[in-house]
């Protein structure tokens, strides 16, 4: 039990809660070709938002420009969106 404690165990609803946020954020406030970019949140945020995601980490740096184009043709005119850091919750 201390072992279990310890490593917050007992805690993990409560601190995984923020992917079931994020995923409610995007179902009430972005439209449904809303295109987001993320990274740990993304799976959340199909299953629970019903949004398309693309992982920010597997985009190059110098290729964002381009995926931003990409998905802009390929969603109709979606503009890829970004949460600003404190807004979900």
């Amino acid at each position: 039990m201390a072992t279990a404690s310890g490593r917050d165990a007992f805690r993990l609803g409560s601190l995984e809660s923020r992917y079931r946020a994020a995923g409610t954020y995007a179902a009430r406030s972005l439209p449904p070709t809303a295109v987001l970019l993320s990274v740990q949140e993304s799976s959340p945020l199909r299953l629970y938002g019903e949004r398309a995601t693309v992982r920010f980490d597997y985009i190059e740096p110098t290729g964002l420009d381009a995926a931003g184009a990409a998905l802009s043709v390929s969603r109709r005119g979606a503009a890829p969106v970004t949460p600003r850091a404190g807004s979900i919750g």
